[in-house]
Protein backbone atom coordinates (compact mmCIF):
# COMPACT_ATOMS: atom_id res chain seq x y z
CA UNK A 1 0.00 0.00 0.00
CA UNK A 2 2.97 2.46 0.57
CA UNK A 3 4.50 1.23 -2.59
CA UNK A 4 1.27 2.58 -4.21
CA UNK A 5 0.92 5.84 -2.24
CA UNK A 6 4.18 6.69 -3.20
CA UNK A 7 3.55 6.08 -7.13
CA UNK A 8 0.38 8.21 -6.84
CA UNK A 9 1.37 11.19 -4.86
CA UNK A 10 3.83 12.61 -7.79
CA UNK A 11 1.03 11.61 -10.28
CA UNK A 12 -1.59 13.46 -8.15
CA UNK A 13 0.75 16.26 -7.99
CA UNK A 14 1.67 17.07 -11.17
CA UNK A 15 -1.64 16.35 -12.62
CA UNK A 16 -3.34 19.25 -10.19
CA UNK A 17 -0.10 21.38 -11.21
CA UNK A 18 -1.15 21.02 -15.13
CA UNK A 19 -4.46 21.72 -14.37
CA UNK A 20 -3.44 24.64 -12.33
CA UNK A 21 -0.97 25.68 -14.99
CA UNK A 22 -3.81 25.69 -17.49
CA UNK A 23 -6.67 27.63 -16.01
CA UNK A 24 -4.06 30.48 -15.08
CA UNK A 25 -2.65 30.43 -18.84
CA UNK A 26 -6.57 30.63 -20.72
CA UNK A 27 -7.82 33.66 -21.91
CA UNK A 28 -10.94 35.47 -19.99
CA UNK A 29 -14.01 34.78 -22.04
CA UNK A 30 -14.80 38.27 -24.01
CA UNK A 31 -18.12 39.21 -23.46
CA UNK A 32 -20.33 40.56 -25.46
CA UNK A 33 -22.05 44.30 -26.13
CA UNK A 34 -26.27 44.26 -27.41
CA UNK A 35 -26.74 47.53 -29.01
CA UNK A 36 -30.66 48.58 -28.65
CA UNK A 37 -32.88 50.69 -30.82
CA UNK A 38 -36.43 51.37 -29.77
CA UNK A 39 -36.30 48.73 -26.77
CA UNK A 40 -35.08 45.72 -29.97
CA UNK A 41 -31.72 44.58 -30.51
CA UNK A 42 -30.13 45.07 -33.55
CA UNK A 43 -26.95 43.71 -32.82
CA UNK A 44 -24.70 41.88 -30.29
CA UNK A 45 -20.68 41.88 -30.74
CA UNK A 46 -17.95 39.91 -28.67
CA UNK A 47 -16.19 42.00 -26.91
CA UNK A 48 -12.23 40.34 -28.04
CA UNK A 49 -8.83 41.96 -27.24
CA UNK A 50 -7.31 44.19 -30.75
CA UNK A 51 -10.80 44.87 -31.68
CA UNK A 52 -10.93 49.10 -32.42
CA UNK A 53 -12.72 51.38 -34.83
CA UNK A 54 -15.81 48.63 -35.29
CA UNK A 55 -18.12 50.64 -37.92
CA UNK A 56 -21.02 48.56 -36.20
CA UNK A 57 -22.73 48.50 -39.62
CA UNK A 58 -20.42 46.37 -41.19
CA UNK A 59 -20.50 44.25 -38.18
CA UNK A 60 -23.67 43.64 -38.91
CA UNK A 61 -25.43 45.63 -37.06
CA UNK A 62 -29.06 46.07 -38.55
CA UNK A 63 -29.53 49.67 -38.40
CA UNK A 64 -25.91 50.64 -38.63
CA UNK A 65 -26.57 53.30 -36.04
CA UNK A 66 -28.01 53.57 -32.37
CA UNK A 67 -29.88 57.07 -32.27
CA UNK A 68 -31.42 58.47 -29.48
CA UNK A 69 -33.72 55.49 -28.75
CA UNK A 70 -30.75 53.52 -28.63
CA UNK A 71 -29.57 51.91 -25.16
CA UNK A 72 -26.75 49.15 -24.54
CA UNK A 73 -26.26 46.25 -22.86
CA UNK A 74 -23.10 44.48 -21.61
CA UNK A 75 -22.55 40.85 -20.67
CA UNK A 76 -19.57 39.23 -19.11
CA UNK A 77 -17.17 41.44 -19.69
CA UNK A 78 -14.41 41.58 -18.32
CA UNK A 79 -12.80 44.03 -15.91
CA UNK A 80 -10.47 47.04 -17.16
CA UNK A 81 -12.45 46.84 -20.66
CA UNK A 82 -12.76 50.17 -22.14
CA UNK A 83 -15.41 50.89 -24.45
CA UNK A 84 -15.33 54.35 -26.62
CA UNK A 85 -18.61 55.26 -28.35
CA UNK A 86 -18.57 57.66 -31.37
CA UNK A 87 -20.39 58.84 -33.99
CA UNK A 88 -17.72 59.12 -36.86
CA UNK A 89 -16.41 56.89 -38.98
CA UNK A 90 -13.13 58.11 -40.85
CA UNK A 91 -13.06 56.31 -44.92
CA UNK A 92 -10.11 58.62 -45.11
CA UNK A 93 -7.68 56.61 -47.68
CA UNK A 94 -5.03 58.48 -46.46
CA UNK A 95 -5.30 57.81 -42.65
CA UNK A 96 -7.87 54.77 -42.75
CA UNK A 97 -7.56 54.51 -38.74
CA UNK A 98 -11.19 54.47 -38.02
CA UNK A 99 -13.34 56.20 -35.72
CA UNK A 100 -12.72 59.63 -35.72
CA UNK A 101 -14.34 62.09 -32.92
CA UNK A 102 -13.55 65.31 -33.92
CA UNK A 103 -16.63 66.52 -35.42
CA UNK A 104 -19.53 64.29 -33.24
CA UNK A 105 -18.96 63.33 -29.81
CA UNK A 106 -17.69 60.62 -27.98
CA UNK A 107 -18.91 58.46 -24.89
CA UNK A 108 -16.28 56.34 -22.82
CA UNK A 109 -17.10 53.66 -20.09
CA UNK A 110 -14.81 51.36 -18.38
CA UNK A 111 -15.66 48.28 -16.52
CA UNK A 112 -14.70 48.61 -12.80
CA UNK A 113 -16.07 44.73 -12.16
CA UNK A 114 -15.02 41.42 -13.06
CA UNK A 115 -17.38 39.47 -15.71
CA UNK A 116 -19.90 42.64 -15.96
CA UNK A 117 -23.47 42.20 -17.07
CA UNK A 118 -25.62 45.00 -17.01
CA UNK A 119 -29.45 45.86 -17.54
CA UNK A 120 -30.08 48.23 -20.79
CA UNK A 121 -28.11 51.95 -20.22
CA UNK A 122 -29.40 54.73 -22.71
CA UNK A 123 -27.41 56.70 -24.63
CA UNK A 124 -29.58 59.37 -22.43
CA UNK A 125 -27.88 57.73 -19.38
CA UNK A 126 -24.58 58.24 -20.57
CA UNK A 127 -24.81 61.39 -22.33
CA UNK A 128 -26.37 62.80 -18.95
CA UNK A 129 -24.29 60.53 -16.30
CA UNK A 130 -21.69 62.19 -14.20
CA UNK A 131 -17.43 61.78 -15.58
CA UNK A 132 -15.38 59.83 -13.18
CA UNK A 133 -18.90 58.07 -10.79
CA UNK A 134 -20.40 54.83 -12.12
CA UNK A 135 -23.60 54.78 -14.43
CA UNK A 136 -24.38 51.40 -12.70
CA UNK A 137 -22.69 49.23 -10.49
CA UNK A 138 -19.39 47.52 -12.41
CA UNK A 139 -19.28 50.53 -14.76
CA UNK A 140 -17.67 53.81 -14.53
CA UNK A 141 -18.23 56.87 -17.13
CA UNK A 142 -14.57 57.60 -18.39
CA UNK A 143 -15.44 60.46 -20.71
CA UNK A 144 -18.12 62.31 -22.41
CA UNK A 145 -17.07 64.55 -25.47
CA UNK A 146 -19.24 66.88 -27.54
CA UNK A 147 -18.22 68.90 -30.35
CA UNK A 148 -19.51 72.15 -29.63
CA UNK A 149 -22.03 74.14 -31.67
CA UNK A 150 -22.53 71.30 -34.33
CA UNK A 151 -23.74 68.56 -31.99
CA UNK A 152 -26.80 67.31 -33.20
CA UNK A 153 -29.78 66.78 -30.56
CA UNK A 154 -29.26 63.27 -29.57
CA UNK A 155 -26.51 61.23 -30.73
CA UNK A 156 -25.74 58.31 -33.75
CA UNK A 157 -23.67 55.51 -32.53
CA UNK A 158 -21.64 54.90 -35.43
CA UNK A 159 -18.62 53.40 -34.02
CA UNK A 160 -17.10 51.16 -30.80
CA UNK A 161 -14.04 51.01 -29.97
CA UNK A 162 -12.53 48.53 -27.18
CA UNK A 163 -9.26 48.14 -25.43
CA UNK A 164 -8.31 46.05 -22.39
CA UNK A 165 -5.80 47.01 -19.56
Amino acid sequence: MSRMKKLFAPLLFTAVCLQATESMAAEPEPGFITFYVGGKDVCRLRIEQGQTNLFIKEKGCRSGTIDEEGAIKLEGVRSATTLSLSANYNRDPVNPAGCNNALGFEYVIRTIKDKLTTDEITLSQIRTGTVGMPLVPGLKLMKVYEHAGEYPAYPSVRCLNIHFD
